[in-house]
């Protein structure tokens, strides 16, 4: 039977109504793993002991099988956004993850001890007039522990909206989720962690206890026109929001040409088939072919150790630490370009596109975005598509027409340049796949990728487009993202106000192209030192109060009076002392609370409103100073 073939089609791109489609601002934010390293801290010790576990390695490889419990961290998660849950609405930051299918949020009846979720948004049940109680228990293993608690129903509202005239101020209200809420997170990876939960954004059949996940949900209440959504991660670490989820459709303003589109492999994870990868200074990796997973959930690009330490040692990258390798940051525009093959075209990676320029140990330092993971079959190996991919290529997922076949024969591609006028589009497409589209650049273009039977060449600024080969061309042109360079390396600009100088200073660490948010200041590693020593009071303090209180339900027990040996000598005494242990107890849990109120986060956009309060673009300085705050 001869498999089915997938058409380059021209789309025919129609406006959708207003109701059908849904945005999510995205913000940025430094990852965990990162955000720990920077202290010191052993990544690794937080997550399993072995290779990081973020996919099930023991999947069953019959198609229509059951797949087990998912082992995920979120160790590199790097964008978030927000939800409400509940009538009226409870806001949650969580990560859209298309690398599972559960909706999660911490709980307000977690454990005492789970100090994750004190230094997070709980939802609290009593609150909401639409929450109907389920109570089945829910794990979901990860590599430092099972993150557990109970199912509950409940409206989500998406993103997260004052009124619940949700589709009137451009969102959707999905009745009757069951998402679960979290009573115990394990570790200390959520602690560090600036988002409250997880959306998965899967298959079901990877959804913990079958749950059926938001988007199937919304879905089968056919809240939106076409059953898609799509991804725009933005490059520049400067900007906010730091990118969009559009549930629904896609916006032509963050792509140009048509898209293009891949089947998916595996109804589980958003997995394709990946062609090969090759390196510019010769080699190739993914020879014959491999399944790849295209992951929102992660900020890097993953693959099997052996192949990624020759992708490391062919880029000049140097072992560091954690599995992390270091590129110096002066040879990053003289390492080789990388060629992604999907479905037959080329998706190239350029240094900028997978180099993290961040800092570490109060110095700046390059990093390469490629890490090692292996994950052993029958699920893999597979590569993870992560953030370093994503950046680059506005990614759609469709679930429109799941069933749909394809021709019994192919015909040659065909394809037309999608409309360029901003706005949001809705995509008519036949199959259900992930497709990528390069990124118009922030300017005028000054070259193009003509994607023919060889790697495409970036142009002369002046030049054409090229001539087609004899061949059939590949796909339409393409046009690359412009990558942007930062106005100083070193210091502050001279001449810089005052009020610039944060901003100044912030560029001069980071790089336009990355995509980890880097600040110069030491707030988070202040928080930390600060989080050090609560930590020792709070282990002390606390354990003394409860054993305590403890000790003090027992002496009530007048039998147990006589066999402390006048410890207690009268009912008198052990009422006093069951008032002073309770009092201290209490002590303890407001000071408690009192610490988590003063380190728990303010919000994702605290930092970046103080910059809005001192740059002119965003209000604050006078006009003449302008260029030299510009971003």
């Amino acid at each position: 039977m001869q498999p089915p073939c997938f058409l380059l089609l021209a789309l025919g791109l129609l406006a959708a109504p207003a109701a059908a489609l849904v945005r999510i601002p995205l913000h940025k934010f430094t990852s965990i793993r990162r955000t720990m390293s920077e202290m010191g801290g052993p990544v690794e010790d937080l997550i399993a002991k072995g290779p990081i576990s973020k996919y099930s390695q023991e999947m069953p490889a019959m198609p229509g099988g059951p797949i087990p419990e998912i082992l995920k961290n979120y160790m590199d998660a790097q964008y978030y956004g927000e939800i409400g849950i509940g009538t009226p609405p409870q806001c949650f930051t969580v990560v859209f993850d298309t690398g599972s299918s559960n909706l999660w949020v911490p709980s307000i009846h977690c454990k005492l001890l789970d100090i994750a979720c004190w230094m997070h948004h709980k939802y609290n049940s009593a609150k909401s007039s639409t929450y109907v109680k389920n109570g089945t228990s829910f794990d979901i293993h990860y590599g430092s522990g099972s993150l557990s608690g109970y199912l509950s129903q409940d409206t989500v509202l998406v993103p997260c909206r004052s009124s619940l005239s949700a589709s009137a101020l451009g969102g959707v209200k999905v009745e009757r989720q069951v998402f679960g809420e979290a009573t115990k997170q394990p570790g200390i990876t959520f602690i560090a962690a600036k988002f409250d939960g997880i959306l998965g954004m899967a298959y079901p059949r990877i959804s913990v206890n079958n749950v059926l996940p938001v988007f199937d949900n919304l879905m089968q209440q056919k809240l939106v026109d076409q059953n898609i959504f799509s991804f725009y991660l933005n490059r520049d670490p400067d900007a906010q929001p730091g990118g969009e989820l559009m549930l629904g459709g896609t916006d032509s303003k963050y792509y140009k040409g048509s898209l293009f589109y891949l089947n998916v492999t595996r109804k589980a994870y958003w997995q394709v088939h990946m062609d090969q990868v090759e390196v510019a200074s010769g080699l190739t990796l993914c020879k014959g072919g491999c399944e790849a997973i295209v992951d929102t959930g992660t900020s890097l690009m993953v693959g099997p150790v052996d192949e990624v330490r020759e992708l490391q040692k062919a880029i000049g990258a140097m072992p560091l630490i954690q599995g992390e390798y270091m590129i110096p940051c002066e040879k990053v525009s003289t390492l080789p370009v990388i060629m992604l093959k999907l479905g037959g075209k080329d998706y190239e990676l350029s240094p900028q596109d997978y180099t993290l320029k961040v800092s570490q140990a109060g110095k700046t330092i390059c990093l390469s975005g490629f890490m090692g993971m292996d994950i052993p079959p029958p699920s893999g190996p597979l590569w993870i598509l992560g953030d370093v991919f994503i950046g680059r290529y506005y990614t759609v997922f469709d679930r429109d027409n799941n069933r749909a076949q394809g021709p019994g024969q192919c015909p040659a591609p065909l394809g037309a340049p999608a409309s360029t006028t901003d706005g949001a589009q809705e995509a008519r497409v036949p199959l259900d796949g992930a497709f990528w589209i390069p990124r118009p650049p922030a300017g005028s273009p000054k070259g193009c990728f003509a994607c023919v039977s060889k790697p495409p060449a970036l142009q002369a600024p002046a030049a054409p487009a090229p001539e087609p080969s004899a061949s059939p061309p590949m796909a339409p042109t393409l046009f690359p993202m412009e990558s942007k360079s930062s106005k100083t390396d070193s210091v502050r600009a001279a001449g810089a106000p005052p009020a610039c100088k944060h901003l100044a200073e912030k560029k001069t660490m980071t790089n336009p192209t990355t995509v980890i948010e880097v600040y110069p200041d030491t707030t988070e590693v202040n928080d930390y030192y600060l989080w050090s020593i609560f930590n020792f009071v709070y282990l002390n303090f606390c354990c003394l109060g409860f054993i305590a209180l403890a000790y003090s339900l027992k002496v009530r027990d007048k039998k147990l009076l006589n066999d402390l040996n006048g410890a207690v000598e009268d009912a008198k005494t052990a009422r006093l002392f069951n008032i002073t242990s309770s009092a201290l107890a209490a002590s303890c849990i407001i000071l408690i609370f009192i610490f988590l109120r003063l380190l728990r986060p303010h919000g994702p956009d605290t930092q970046q409103e103080g910059l809005m309060q001192k740059c002119p673009r965003m209000g604050g300085l006078p006009a003449s100073e302008d260029t030299l705050c510009a971003p």
